[in-house]
């Protein structure tokens, strides 16, 4: 039997997903961005926050305070220290506010949804008021009602232009992602008829919102 003295191999080649990678130059870029992020807030926080503190502020007897406050809440959670009566009365107004604060949100953030939705406004509005909502967003609801809490002091007041703020900015993402689902069709259709942008809403935008509250798994992504 003969061999033969070269022997033909195919190479097998091993198929190879999609790599990802990102450019040297994207990375330094966002890493120099965040640094300086950082340092400016850090620089704007250690000048503002002496400005904050007031001038008869003891910091020993506010310590002291502050431990007798979680001594008295978490040690001694007795009704002596306040009334039943007046426990169901803070209830209540918790939800009185929840209540007032998202009706306010949900009306506002109707009308700022409309001006963020790419097939109703300019491109500069939309990224304008996305970007300002975006902010809104990433600073926590305690601390817009603390700041309202300077201007109008503490209080409902307070509480409700801050709550009122936050949630206006997280309803308005909800209302522009559904306005976004609705097929472009049919805006195109309405604009070319010739219809105004009022008609569009109230024959479009509006009902197929009313759709989606009635369905919510329309909008769950």
């Amino acid at each position: 039997m003969i061999k033969p003295e070269n022997q033909i191999s195919l190479p097998t080649q091993i198929p190879a997903g999609p790599r990802l990678t990102i450019p040297l130059r994207f990375r330094d870029r966002r890493r120099i961005t965040i640094m300086l992020t950082l340092l400016v807030l850090t620089y704007i926080t250690l000048i503002t926050l002496p400005t904050m503190i007031p001038s008869h502020f003891k910091l020993g007897a506010a310590l002291v305070s502050f431990a007798e406050n979680i001594k008295i809440m978490f040690l001694q959670p007795r009704l002596t220290n306040t009334t039943f009566s007046t426990l169901l009365g803070a209830l209540g107004q918790s939800i009185l506010l929840a209540f007032l604060t998202t009706l306010l949100g949900s009306v506002l953030a109707f009308f700022f949804a409309l001006a963020s939705t790419r097939r109703l406004a300019p491109t500069s509005l939309v990224l304008g008021i996305q970007s300002l909502m975006a902010v809104i967003r990433a600073i926590p609801t305690v601390l817009w009602v603390l700041i309202y809490s300077v201007v109008f002091g503490l209080g409902a007041d307070a509480a409700v232009v801050g709550i009122t703020f936050h949630s206006v900015a997280y309803l308005t993402k909800v209302y522009a992602d559904s306005m976004d689902e609705l097929s472009p069709d049919i805006i195109d259709t309405m604009q070319a008829m010739g219809l105004k942008k009022g008609t569009i809403i109230r024959q479009a935008i509006i009902p197929y919102l009313v759709s989606s509250c009635d369905n919510p798994f329309m909008v769950v992504r």
